[in-house]
């Protein structure tokens, strides 16, 4: 066996939901006992991909440290992942330095300056904690992206022809049974097939009732409705 570099772990097929995963292999390589490499290999679809043998082909690489307080830092290596066509890469670059630790005091993962992007469309999470899906925050900031790519992201495509270009900011927090959004996002030159839709402004803020959100959303100059506005 080649020590440097050795199969952790290999699983055949696991099913999480409609998720269905083939063939997954993680392996490793030490170096200097400083720093673990790891690659995750798998194919990944739906139980319909399945059936069609129409898995995707996927590889994740990262590699993971400890801090000062013996807690688990993992950062990405190039990385890219096509989903349903639609290729996102990890901003690895040192200027963003990006990271996201486990931290065993606190028993969460703490997430800082990830960035995913698809030519020019980008999603960075400046800051992020989560423990666990009802005891998360996170700040994240979305520059030039294209609404096609998410449409285009789900199994029957974009199948509407629906594009404009995304800008703004989220913010989430939630706590046990109380969601928190703070969100300013605006979508311009929206269009579906050759219909001008205008651009729409909105803006979200939870209220005074738990799990209440004010919600402020209005569409500027669309064609659709004769270069009126819709508030």
């Amino acid at each position: 066996a080649n020590l440097s570099e050795q199969v952790f772990a290999k699983m055949d097929k696991a099913e999480y939901g409609d998720n269905v995963f083939h063939n997954m292999t993680l392996t490793g390589r030490n170096e200097n006992n400083q720093k673990l490499y790891l690659t995750a290999n798998f194919l990944h679809g739906n139980k319909e991909d399945e059936e069609n043998n129409t898995l995707k082909e996927y590889a994740i690489n990262l590699n993971q440290t400890s801090n000062a307080n013996g807690d688990y830092v993992f950062r990405f290596d190039p990385t890219q992942v096509k989903l349903n066509d639609v290729a996102w890469n990890i901003d690895t670059s040192e200027e963003l330095n990006h990271s996201i630790t486990y931290r065993k005091a606190k028993g969460d993962f703490l997430i800082e300056n990830f960035k995913i992007y698809s030519d020019d469309s980008e999603i960075l999470v400046k800051n992020a904690v989560y423990k666990s899906a009802k005891d998360f925050e996170a700040d994240a900031e979305i520059k030039n992206l294209q609404v096609a790519k998410l449409f285009a992201m789900q199994s029957g495509g974009n199948t509407m022809d629906f594009e404009g270009i995304a800008n703004g900011t989220i913010q989430l927090k939630m706590n046990e049974k109380n969601l928190e959004p703070l969100v300013d996002l605006k979508v311009e030159n929206m269009t579906m097939g050759d219909k001008d839709m205008g651009n729409l402004i909105i803006s979200a803020k939870n209220s005074s009732t738990p799990n209440v959100f004010d919600i402020d959303a209005k569409v500027v100059s669309a064609g659709i409705i004769g270069n009126n506005n819709l508030h």
